[in-house]
């Protein structure tokens, strides 16, 4: 009769090799985690802030440029307007401050003639940038036997718009409008208005933008906009 060859009993303990992490690798892999852990909030915080950032840039750059379009749209057209009784037409630019401009301009003209021989209907369009926000509003004109006058009297602006509109940004400066004539000399309005004698001579306008998101969020970065647009339906030339 074969017997059975009788095996030691292997003892199985915490000392093998699958007793696990010490104490010290456990503290090491939750630091080394952390680190990790660490660097991926900093990537994410790093690339919405400059997505957001990048946003902004964009919509500013969208604003001042709508706004620089809106001016220059009317800017350019810019006419005087013939009135009854006087061979000395009233001036194209009816208030002209650093952060206010109306003008009449020759914009959304009818391409029908006009009857009694009057010119083209224009319309008198004012920017004002006072509070930051640059803000557009319209007045159209009566007819009044060969010519057209608008409401208000000598101040027409007083009247009752009929179309205003915000053209959207912030300002980071009221101050928008400079003046100059037809030599390029500039007509300062100081912290006033140019006089009506200054007024005549307008030949250009310069228009600076600085603008920034609407929320205007600390360090938010400024998009600037300048250039000098001529009232070139005016016909004003320089001394020979």
């Amino acid at each position: 009769m074969i017997g059975r060859r009788s095996r030691p009993l292997r003892r199985i303990d915490g000392q093998g090799d699958d007793a696990g992490l010490s104490l010290v690798e456990l503290l090491v892999a939750v630091m080394l985690m952390g680190i990790v852990l660490t660097m991926v909030a900093s990537l994410f915080i790093s690339t919405t802030k400059s997505t957001a950032q990048s946003g902004e840039v964009h919509e500013s750059t969208g604003n001042a440029s709508n706004m620089a379009n809106a001016l220059g749209g009317v800017i350019r057209f810019a006419t005087t307007n013939p009135k009854t009784g006087s061979t000395v037409p009233d001036p194209a630019v009816v208030v002209a401050r650093a952060d206010r401009l109306a003008l009449i301009a020759a914009v959304g003209v009818s391409a029908t003639a006009e009857p009694s021989g009057r010119p083209p209907k224009p319309t008198l369009v004012e920017f004002s940038s006072a509070s930051n926000r640059l803000t557009e509003r319209r007045w159209t004109p009566t007819a009044s036997g060969a010519t057209w006058v608008f409401a208000g009297g000598s101040d027409p602006t007083t009247a009752v718009p009929a179309m205003t509109r915000g053209l959207g940004g912030r300002l980071t400066n009221a101050a928008v409008f400079t003046y100059f004539d037809a030599t390029g000399a500039p007509l300062d309005p100081g912290t006033g208005a140019l006089t009506a004698t200054q007024r005549a001579n307008v030949a250009e306008i310069g228009i600076r933008l600085v603008v920034v998101p609407p929320s205007n969020p600390a360090g938010a970065q400024s998009v600037v906009i300048e250039r000098r647009i001529p009232l070139a339906n005016l016909g004003l030339r320089g001394p020979t």
